[in-house]
């Protein structure tokens, strides 16, 4: 299930030992809006609340790809009949409804190793030919971002480096692009929502391959990169 690039608000708690309801006010209170990310090995569900209100929720079971919509209700319920890993992530105030109303997305394609330039085009591809969806880019150091799309237009990105969830800036879209160039490439997927395209987002240039599983530099896994 997609969930937000950025470091978690809150990670490595149990909802065994949580009570969603007061999980939801101390967080309005806290930090006021964002979701809390439930999974176990079977099945993700994830509530979405806002400054003062519980906004929706998402499910998938672990044996589909793509998520569905349900009910708060049905979240919570949920919650007291499974035992989750649960985290937390802050969204800003705008992003939380953009992540809320996300629709399934179907994979395009396996990922492709891009280098900073294809990388680029392959942006300026998403634009040119109206893409509707998103870009998953993980670089070697486990850092990344998903990219929004929506007819051709860059709506922002969810940075790892970041905070929110769906920043609009043109900064954190270049660190992203500096980040690929000191590390040599990027591994990135697209996403889009519905059937698949009927003219999957492939770039022209020879010699793409494939993405492999990515590794961090220094086998942590962790992201280092410098927000200055």
């Amino acid at each position: 299930m997609l969930t937000p690039k950025e470091k978690p608000y809150l990670e490595h708690l149990h909802s065994a030992y949580l009570d969603l309801d007061r999980l939801v006010v101390f967080l309005q209170r806290e930090i006021g809006s964002g979701c809390i990310i439930c999974r176990s090995h079977s099945r993700e569900r994830v509530l979405f609340f806002s400054e003062v209100e519980i906004i929706g929720g998402h499910a998938r079971e672990n044996d589909r790809e793509e998520f569905r919509l349900i009910s708060p209700d049905a979240v919570a319920e949920d919650f007291t009949k499974w035992p989750f890993q649960v985290c937390v992530h802050f969204l800003d105030p705008n992003a939380v409804y953009h992540w809320e109303k996300l629709p399934p997305f179907l994979s395009q394609g396996n990922p492709l190793l891009l280098n900073p330039t294809e990388l680029l085009e392959f942006v300026e591809k998403c634009v040119r030919e109206s893409f509707s969806g998103l870009l998953d880019i993980t670089l070697p150091s486990r850092c990344g971002a998903l990219l929004f799309f929506d007819r051709g237009r860059r709506l922002g990105g969810s940075y790892s480096w970041g905070r929110g969830g769906l920043s609009p800036w043109q900064e954190d879209f270049e660190k992203l692009v500096a980040a690929a160039e000191h590390e040599g490439h990027a591994a990135v997927g697209a996403l889009s929502p519905g059937e698949p395209l009927r003219t999957p987002l492939v770039l022209a240039a020879g010699g793409v391959a494939p993405a492999t599983p990515v590794t961090a530099k220094d086998g942590t896994g962790s992201c280092s990169i410098e927000t200055g």
